[in-house]
């Protein structure tokens, strides 16, 4: 059994908070195509870890759920999805429809934790560790375009939570760009990093 869980930016970091924009189409689609390909690399036993927040979250949670329905019928088909929350009213402050589509995702998981009884200042990066430390590979979805070095964009939760993956001597991570869709793969093999680059069509 495989434990994946996932990083990545929220939708003002994306594309904005319009979810029919067809960018997010693209995501979509290069996220199931990941863990697709890591299901049956793995022998069809994959456990899918995501933290809920909005943006790349709950689209890798929507993609999960959509692999368990596709292959829910095959007998040597093992997918758990467990949701890592960071405190309890993770949503308290959302909007409606996102609420419902929370409250949704939740309905669909085979497990939830929650890290924090109350929102703390450190409870979203206790969230960010506890997936990492549990988790084989780690999928981030990182918008590197502009700078590397980019003061905000080193202070992000997204980019702490990479760092903090990298830093980890056992641990594979597949970052995907969201401006290209262009998928690296991160080798952690003999000590060394070894970068593998694919890409992964999105056809509108």
């Amino acid at each position: 059994m495989i434990n994946v869980c996932i990083t990545g930016h929220r939708p003002n970091k994306l594309y904005g908070y319009n979810m029919n924009n067809p960018k997010y189409d693209c995501l979509r689609k290069v996220i199931y195509n990941v863990i697709e390909k890591l299901y049956y690399k793995y022998n069809k036993r994959i456990t899918l870890i995501n933290g809920g927040a909005l943006g790349v979250d709950q689209i890798f949670a929507r993609e999960s759920i959509k692999l368990k329905d596709r292959y829910n019928s095959d007998i040597d088909s093992i997918i758990k999805l467990i949701l890592v929350k960071p405190c309890m009213n993770q949503d308290v402050k959302w909007d409606n429809n996102s609420k419902r589509e929370y409250i949704d995702i939740c309905n669909n998981m085979d497990d939830i934790i929650c890290i924090s009884k109350e929102y703390t200042n450190t409870c979203m990066q206790k969230r960010n560790i506890y997936m990492v430390d549990n988790s084989d590979i780690v999928i981030v979805v990182l918008n590197n375009s502009n700078n590397n070095n980019n003061d905000n964009n080193n202070k992000s939760g997204t980019s702490n939570c990479y760092n903090y993956a990298k830093n980890k001597k056992d641990k594979d991570i597949i970052l995907i760009d969201p401006v290209s869709f262009n998928v690296t793969i991160i080798k952690k093999d003999e000590k060394k990093e070894r970068y593998i680059s694919i890409n992964f069509y999105c056809y509108k």
